[in-house]
């Protein structure tokens, strides 16, 4: 990976490819076994300049949705249903390029009456996706429907994908704050 990085990236140096390399091997410790992909998300991150904040500012709504936390759950809900099955793998890897581009979703939020904010947090992608094999696709919705994110949690963003013969759902939860502050 290190010979790919440095021919990738010729005008770093060789602090810089080290650090590019620590990059390649958190992004792999997160569950992204394609060299390429990874490759691909490094040399955008370099070349942007772009940095994993380690704190996120939580907004107005983030505040009041909190506050209000014991009068609604704030998550969200979504099936997608397919008269096919979705190929699990490439979807994992979709999935951890979306969280390392969109971090609120591996955040959890940290109550401070002074300065709340998003705690950008670590994770690995068997975290916040599932494969579940079921033989009802609607009983499986409706059970995973029941339970609800907190602000707490490390994800903030859960997707099952549920399977039964030749047919699949893509099941998605989250909490609802992360489109106000993140």
């Amino acid at each position: 990976m290190k010979e790919k990085i440095a021919q990738r990236i010729k005008t770093a140096d060789v602090k810089t490819l080290a650090k590019l390399l620590k990059r390649a091997q958190e992004l792999e410790k997160r569950g992204l076994k394609d060299e390429d992909i990874s490759l691909q998300l490094i040399a955008d991150e370099y070349e942007s300049g772009y940095k994993m904040p380690k704190y996120l500012g939580a907004g107005m709504y983030d505040k009041m949705n909190y506050m209000c936390r014991f009068y609604m759950d704030r998550t969200v809900r979504l099936a997608l249903y397919y008269d096919y099955v979705i190929d699990a793998e490439t979807l994992k890897k979709v999935l951890i390029c979306l969280f390392e581009k969109a971090p609120i979703f591996h955040s959890k939020f940290v109550d401070n009456h002074i300065v709340p904010c998003w705690v950008v947090t670590d994770y690995h992608i068997d975290d916040a996706f599932r494969v579940v094999e079921t033989d009802d696709l609607e009983r499986s919705v409706k059970e995973l429907s029941l339970p609800s994110i907190d602000g707490k949690d490390n994800i903030q963003l859960k997707i099952f994908l549920l399977v039964n013969g030749d047919k699949s759902a893509l099941f998605f939860r989250w909490n609802h704050m992360v489109f106000y502050g993140g």
